[in-house]
């Protein structure tokens, strides 16, 4: 037998919060927003982010060095005004 569902755009809302912060306000505040409505509740850790380590982006560069060694840049372009047409 198969069975169909009728999906309709559901609500979503997301927490960024410490599971230290974790309390019965947090659930309190979630049932608020959606009532009886069965909810998914998905954990997920939050990707750090932070100052770009120089020399690790040196090192992901290298390839792409070496695939455009060959590549000659005329002097007298002005790499500058290029940016500015691009970034109108």
């Amino acid at each position: 037998m198969l069975n169909l569902q009728k999906t309709q755009l559901a609500m979503q809302q997301t927490f960024q919060i410490k599971p230290s912060n974790l309390n019965a306000n947090f659930i309190e505040s979630v049932r608020a927003m959606f009532g009886d409505r069965e909810v998914k509740i998905v954990i997920k850790e939050v990707e750090k982010t932070g100052t770009v380590d120089q020399k690790e982006l040196y090192i992901q560069s290298l390839p792409f060095i070496d695939q455009f060694k060959n590549i000659k840049v005329d002097p007298d372009l002005d790499l500058s005004s290029l940016a500015n047409e691009v970034n109108l």
